[in-house]
């Protein structure tokens, strides 16, 4: 054994100390990012449901006014062409009668 080996095997042994200790570090850094990882994949994808139901919500929200205005509207065609065919319905009626 050389002069050398003796004075840096203390060095060497705090260095893999540290080593040993930032890896520990790491090591519970990475499962603190994993759990946070989770976490967030789970607030993620209840987000997406709740979007996705509001979205249903909504479609049918304004389905349903669409069918309500198209009734109106069904409504409002029949009405018109029923006064047309009364007005036109007495019109010939007149014109047979003069």
């Amino acid at each position: 054994m050389t002069l050398t080996e003796p004075l840096a095997d203390p060095l060497v042994r705090a260095t893999r100390k540290k080593i040993a200790e930032k890896e520990v570090e790491i090591a519970r850094r990475e499962s603190a990012l994993g759990a946070k990882r989770a976490e967030l994949a789970k607030a993620v994808e209840l987000v997406e449901q709740q979007f996705t139901t509001r979205l249903e919500t909504e479609r049918e929200r304004i389905a349903a006014e669409e069918a309500t205005k198209a009734h109106f509207c069904r409504r409002q065609i029949l009405k018109v062409s029923h006064r047309k065919l009364l007005t036109y319905s007495g019109s010939s009626k007149n014109a047979t009668a003069n």
